[in-house]
């Protein structure tokens, strides 16, 4: 059985590098029995679409607007049972079509891999995932709490009539919470490791926080609690993989995020459904 891929872009090449995004591209052709790679492209005016051509069996259509409208677009042109979301700023690791199908049954409805910085040690890897599995505080934005469609496996029947909120961040969460309250299993794939080049902008941050208030993912209380019991754990992080910019980033993020949290909150939305 062959499947469908769906990738978002827009001006990938410049964001993630032309090398990187030549990577992320390969490794999706190599790893997974493409039937079609369906780029819905946001008006690249870089190199993107140019090195797309590199490749065969690609599919472009225009979805100019937000990410959650584009991942929408995309499901619309899905014509395989399943179907991978992979991210341009993801690389699939070997082996990741096999090890993804062996957490699929008949209730599955999505598995998503672990997204990895690769600047990051064996130590700050491991105890990412483990703050992820069983810290309540380290579940705050962890991937088996958010959701993850960086590079998911779905079930094109569980989302074909999905309708996603055209946000440009926590479309993810949205897509998890729709197909949970539908019934399916959500699922993460704990053994799969994908690299994902995390350079985010202020202003994706600051929308990070605006929406979690938005749909409920946290209350004000939990997220405050969750920066003040990880920010340490970062630090020791730090000092063993000499990481620095761990340090030096988290609070500004943080700061981004509760803004955006606080601005939502203000303006009355999320404020019944945040918990």
């Amino acid at each position: 059985m062959r499947f469908d891929v769906v990738m978002p872009t827009m001006n990938s090449a410049s964001r993630v590098s032309e090398r990187f995004f030549r990577q992320v591209l390969s490794a999706i052709f190599t790893e997974i029995p493409v039937n079609r790679l369906i780029v819905v492209d946001d008006d690249s005016r870089d190199s993107t679409l140019e090195i797309l051509k590199e490749f065969e069996d690609v599919k472009i259509v225009n979805g100019l607007g937000s990410l959650g409208k584009a991942r929408e677009i995309g499901i619309k042109n899905v014509e395989t049972p399943w179907f991978y979301f992979i991210d341009d700023d993801n690389v699939i690791p070997r082996k990741f079509h096999e090890r993804m199908l062996k957490h699929v049954n008949d209730k599955v409805g999505m598995v998503h891999a672990i997204p990895f910085n690769p600047s990051q040690t064996w130590y700050a890897k491991h105890e990412m995932i483990l703050s992820r599995m069983y810290s309540y505080f380290g579940r705050v934005e962890g991937a088996t709490r958010r959701g993850y469609t960086g590079a998911t496996l779905i079930r094109l029947e569980a989302v074909r009539d999905m309708t996603v909120p055209p946000v440009s961040r926590m479309e993810d969460y949205r897509i998890k919470k729709c197909l949970e309250e539908n019934g399916w299993e959500v699922k993460t794939a704990l053994d799969v490791f994908v690299v994902h080049y995390s350079k985010i902008s202020d202003k994706a941050h600051y929308f990070d926080g605006y929406y979690m208030c938005e749909f409920g993912f946290v209350s004000l209380r939990r997220m405050i609690l969750a920066w003040l019991f990880n920010y340490p754990k970062s630090l020791l992080t730090t000092m063993i993989s000499r990481d620095f910019g761990i340090a030096k980033n988290i609070p500004k993020i943080f700061y981004l995020r509760l803004r955006g949290y606080v601005d939502a909150y203000k303006s009355g939305k999320g404020k019944q459904r945040a918990r």
